[in-house]
């Protein structure tokens, strides 16, 4: 029963232009890493609890989570340098290219 199951998902997955296959592989393949992350995740926590302590987990969290924030917002500087140096480079301007980013 399984196999016929995993066969009709790799039958639809594999059918249609080579462009949509390698989408639907790709697609198929964010799903499975985002469970196997939510699975090491939940796997972590008891062992960073049980390694570190409440209080120290606490601080770690903070950190954590902190950091994650900033990754999420990014600030823009990394789109911002990346239209900046390709503008730049595309213009032949190498000091500018570089004062972009030495400044980023």
């Amino acid at each position: 029963m399984i196999r016929k199951i995993r066969l009709k998902i790799k039958d639809r997955i594999t059918r249609g232009h080579p462009r949509s296959v390698k989408a639907k592989k790709n697609i198929v393949s964010s799903f499975l890493y985002k469970f196997i992350s939510v699975v090491l995740n939940l796997a972590y926590v008891p062992l960073l609890i049980n390694s570190l302590g409440k209080e120290e987990y606490g601080i770690w969290l903070v950190l954590g989570s902190f950091h994650s924030w900033m990754n999420f917002f990014d600030v823009g500087l990394a789109n911002g340098l990346r239209n900046r140096l390709g503008e730049a480079l595309a213009l032949e301007d190498y000091q500018r290219a570089q004062e972009y980013v030495s400044t980023t």
